[in-house]
């Protein structure tokens, strides 16, 4: 499976109170659209915001220093500065917001070295300096990035802020998320990892009871999530356990995230890529299971649901196929042959229909003859199992499983099958046949959310084969062994 490290989110929060700025501009509006520069400059604070709101920057603090020096220490003039930085640039994009959020950093950071007890102060120089992070490293500039978040965490720290709101909590937490994400280097793990999991800490304590209670949990999740690749991917060793116990608590958070009231659909998809990067670890269980939501109809009596925030797109129906899914993640937009696809069919037949020589009345003989067919489709044969038995006739369910895979001789191409085939004493004489195709490299397809349209299907714990219903685990769960 690919496993793609997911960016922590650089979202800014809310950048210092509006009420700052709006008074700046309700007083020069009333004094006619902005007053004469004469008569600005009888005040120099009055001058100072002007320029900051026209985004000269530089030429207002040269102009406060020649004025009056106090005045560039001076904090409640500062506060109004920032929200004219603020107001400057709330419309602009990319780079043209650089010079106005490092006049925030500026001005906030002499805030809060005179006010350590200023929550909203703090909060919202950390916001600067991590949105002008995101613009360094999306310009490939690591080493900037990790300065940004430095200045943060280091003004942060420097103020001991006690008791801080939600707000900053949350942004000090992102801050130590992005410094481990832009320091990752096989010789900073150690360090690496304490940042992630202290800012992942904060942001969860932050999270309950707040309005942003969901998103703030994924973010959180996210960071344990980049921990995990990142260890995985720099200690390829079994001793090494730090990057299972971050990929369990990023799956918990994640899973916590979309139970939260008001859970978007990205939530969900967040917690199910995580749930998928578990099943490729191999990491034992029992996990959460993906919420799934039903389809409006119904196929022969039996009930179709797909994964909540999952791509799960519903193809017309074939004269063979009455239920056809396309489930597609990480579509990559250069590769016109989507080897990222995976194909699940839904189907149903009398049990007299032919197959081979014989009939699909005999279910056993007829997986027999279904897996040679598929067999003589592959140049090169793979991934086969035999086919095998799951469901208890005793109790009305006799089904059959098995996979194939090759290189498919018509295209050129490698997929894996998984073709199950079973009969219901409820659904009269009749047999249903579920078909799922995997065009990926590497395949599974025997992922969480497959699995899950599978089981409502077939009637739950009938699949996966011999597994009975998870229970939660009890008490401290060993270690798991890597692949």
């Amino acid at each position: 499976m690919k496993r793609t490290t997911l960016l922590a989110s650089l979202a800014p929060l809310a950048v210092v109170a509006a009420a700052a700025a709006d008074a700046v501009v309700s007083a020069a509006a009333g004094s006619g659209a902005f007053a004469p520069q004469a008569a600005a400059q009888d005040d120099p604070r009055k001058e100072a915001r002007l320029l900051y709101l026209e985004g000269k920057f530089a030429e207002a603090e040269e102009f406060l220093a020649k004025a009056d020096p106090a005045l560039l220490k001076d904090v409640d003039l500062r506060l109004q500065l920032a929200a004219a930085a603020a107001k400057s640039i709330e419309k602009k994009k990319g780079e043209d917001r650089r010079k106005g959020l490092e006049a925030q950093m500026k001005c906030l950071g002499i805030v809060v070295e005179a006010r350590p007890q200023d929550g909203a102060a703090l909060a919202n120089a950390i916001a600067a300096a991590r949105d002008l992070a995101g613009m360094e490293m999306a310009s490939r500039k690591n080493d900037a990035a990790k300065a940004r978040a430095d200045w943060a965490i280091k003004l942060a720290e420097k103020s001991g802020a006690e008791g801080m709101s939600a707000d900053t909590q949350v942004a000090l937490g992102q801050a130590y998320g992005l410094r481990a994400f832009v320091s990752r280097k096989p010789d900073k793990v150690d360090a690496c990892v304490a940042d992630w999991r202290k800012g992942a800490e904060m942001i969860a304590a932050a999270a309950p009871g707040s309005p942003h209670e969901a998103a703030w949990l994924q973010d959180a999740a996210r960071m344990r999530f980049e921990e995990a690749v990142y260890v995985h991917n720099a200690i390829p060793i079994d001793q090494e356990v730090r990057d299972e116990e971050a990929l369990r608590a990023a799956l918990a958070l994640a899973h916590q995230a979309t139970g939260v009231k008001g859970a978007t659909d990205e939530a969900h998809w967040f917690f199910l890529r995580v749930l998928l990067e578990a099943h490729a670890w191999n990491l034992p269980g029992p996990h959460p299971k993906p919420e799934m939501v039903r389809a409006k109809d119904a196929y022969e009596g039996i009930a179709i649901a797909t994964p909540r925030g999952g791509n799960w797109k519903r193809l017309d129906a074939t004269p063979e196929w009455g239920v056809i899914y396309e489930r597609t993640y990480d579509l990559d937009p250069t590769d016109d042959v989507r080897p990222d696809t995976v194909q699940v069919m839904l189907t149903s037949f009398g049990a007299n229909t032919a197959i081979g020589t014989g009939t699909y009345k005999d279910l056993k003989a007829a997986a027999g003859i279904l897996f040679e067919k598929r067999r003589s489709t592959y140049e090169e044969s793979m991934a086969e199992k035999q086919p095998q038995p799951f469901g208890d006739a005793k109790k009305g369910l006799d089904g059959w499983w098995m996979e194939s895979g090759g290189r498919v001789l018509s295209l050129n191409r490698t997929q894996r099958n998984l073709d199950i085939l079973w009969t219901s004493k409820s659904k009269g004489d009749k047999v249903f046949q579920i078909r799922v195709i995997d065009w990926r490299k590497p395949s599974s397809v025997h992922e969480p959310d497959i699995a899950a349209f599978i089981a409502l299907c077939v009637g739950e714990g009938n699949w996966p084969p011999g597994q009975k219903p998870a229970e939660e685990p009890k008490g401290p769960v060993k270690p798991p062994k890597k692949k």
